[in-house]
């Protein structure tokens, strides 16, 4: 049995952002299109959800560069507020029983969902509103923090006259 060949650390790799190796019986785009495809089949079976807010690539909310940090902790609200209501796919790894199991929890997540579904998005919809608020009043404090170093620096000036 041959051993493969361990993979070579160059110096300036081991700070750096990659490792290379080289093996010739590792063929990279080969993984990476296993890995590829592996993500189309999880996609199809709704196993990777995808989501449209974090997927837009823009900055949630806007504010000034000053608030970069209140910003992330009102991104992060308003992605954790936001609940799912459809929940994740039911699937089940048995191949006979799974039919049956999963029949039984879609019957069950009906049920359970015509009462849970109601107070959900009632607590979506406060906590979205919540979260708008923040913003609204981050966006006024921001704007009396203006206003504010503005008259200083006007009656800094009428001082020194």
């Amino acid at each position: 049995m041959a051993e493969a060949a361990a993979p070579v650390l160059h110096p300036a790799s081991l700070g750096g952002d990659a490792i290379e190796i080289r093996d010739p019986s590792i063929n990279v785009e080969e993984i990476m299109c296993r890995i590829r495809q592996s993500i189309a089949e999880k996609k199809r079976a709704r196993l990777i959800r995808y989501d449209a807010f974090l997927a837009q690539g823009a900055e949630p909310l806007p504010l000034s560069d000053s608030s970069r940090n209140l910003a992330d902790h009102l991104a992060l609200l308003q992605m954790a507020g936001r609940m799912d209501l459809e929940g994740e796919p039911i699937v089940s790894h048995r191949p006979v029983a799974g039919f049956f199991i999963t029949l039984a929890k879609r019957f069950s997540r009906f049920w359970i969902r015509k009462y849970t579904d109601g107070v959900l998005a009632k607590q979506n919809y406060f906590n979205s509103e919540t979260v708008r608020l923040l913003t609204e009043m981050n966006r006024r404090i921001e704007a009396l923090e203006a206003e504010n170093e503005r008259l200083r620096a006007e009656i800094e000036s009428l001082r020194s006259k």
